[in-house]
């Protein structure tokens, strides 16, 4: 019998209804070249890098306590990449955005700079459970 993301997170006391799921996928060549590391040794700059989203996700995170974050595999799969508690935000704009050392950092490894037209947008405070970082590269989900 499979388990699904739900029967995981309720087994260890995570509302499924509160949490979102983000399957990351970059699109930019360079990005998705290096994503695997970023993951694993530039958490800062991935951390930015789903801290923010478009309008239509960030209403979606504005209202989830939690984030699943998964890494975009072929054929519908994501590996889980982890869980992060959604602490709050802040609006900044875009010269804030991208004053940030992390997202300088994601534009040299290749981030195609912000585009959307917006006056201000919205920064997630994003923390890592560490209770769940065994978890990483080991569940797939589809």
């Amino acid at each position: 019998m499979d388990l699904t993301l739900s029967d995981f997170l309720t087994k260890n006391n995570i509302d499924p209804a509160t949490t979102l799921a983000l399957r990351h996928s970059p699109t930019e060549r360079a990005l998705a070249e290096v994503f695997t590391m970023l993951i694993t040794n530039e958490h800062d700059a991935f951390n930015n890098y789903q801290s923010i989203q478009t309008l239509k996700v960030e209403k979606q995170m504005s209202m989830a306590k939690h984030v699943a974050a998964f890494y975009a595999q072929p054929k519908e799969h994501a590996i889980l990449i982890g869980l992060y508690e959604q602490r709050g935000s802040r609006s900044i704009t875009k010269a804030e955005l991208e004053a940030l050392p992390a997202y300088q950092a994601l534009v040299g490894f290749g981030m195609n700079p912000a585009t959307e037209d917006r006056s201000t947008m919205i920064l997630f405070d994003l923390q890592e459970m560490k209770a769940f970082a065994g978890y990483q590269g080991r569940i797939s989900v589809r």
